[in-house]
């Protein structure tokens, strides 16, 4: 399973998720994104 190799390899560690991401977000995925977790539910 993908979380379990994210576990063990200490991704959650290693990553500074309050960064912005290298390379940048394209604006057009993070209206993709937004709208994805609108229909969800989730925003």
């Amino acid at each position: 399973m993908i979380q379990d190799s994210f576990d063990r390899a200490g991704f959650d560690l290693a990553i500074d998720y309050n960064r912005e991401p290298v390379p940048p977000i394209q604006e057009t995925d993070i209206i993709w994104v937004n709208e994805l977790l609108k229909a969800h539910g989730l925003r």
